[in-house]
């Protein structure tokens, strides 16, 4: 898609946003990337899922329950959101928030300069932020380890009850 996109229009440097509609089946992989502007995919989930900004914000919203094997979110300057699931999920942000919720088997969020936030099930998960809060509410009881800290920002973790569980919380 991203060959016949560049070869309809070559200076996507400005303009209005671009769709593309793919069918909904069996995807390998999707991977979408902007320079500076938002990517937005509500899409059917593909084996690997990948969405990257340079300067602005990713929301992916899936249309159905489909499980991704992999899912690698990232901005350098932007907002990420993501409502959905995977067996292995990792959402970053250098500037800005990190917010997802879902069901995952490991969860990775991460931001330099904004918050981070989960709400749902996971068997792990871990959620840093340099300069902003962590928080992670988690719904399961099959839950193995939360790994929550934030050098400049509050640590707020919320597990429902649970006969042993490995929680990790710090702040500076």
């Amino acid at each position: 898609v991203g060959n016949a996109i560049r070869n309809v229009k070559t200076n996507l440097i400005a303009g209005p946003a671009i769709w593309v509609e793919v069918p909904d089946g069996k995807m390998m992989e999707i991977e979408l990337n902007s320079r500076s502007g938002d990517v937005e995919c509500t899409c059917a989930m593909a084996r690997k899922m990948t969405a990257r900004s340079t300067s602005g914000e990713v929301k992916l919203e899936p249309v159905n329950e489909k499980t991704a094997e992999t899912l690698l979110v990232s901005t350098v300057s932007g907002d990420a959101e993501v409502h959905g699931s995977a067996l292995d999920g990792e959402v970053t942000s250098m500037s800005g928030d990190v917010k997802v919720d879902g069901v995952f088997e490991t969860l990775r969020l991460k931001s330099t300069s904004g918050d981070v936030a989960f709400t749902g099930t996971a068997s792990e998960v871990t959620a840093h932020s340099i300069s902003g809060d962590a928080e992670v509410a988690v719904e399961n009881t099959t839950i193995r380890s939360v790994d929550a800290k934030s050098t400049s920002g509050d640590v707020e973790i919320t597990l429902p009850r649970l006969s042993s569980v490995h929680a990790e919380c710090s702040t500076i």
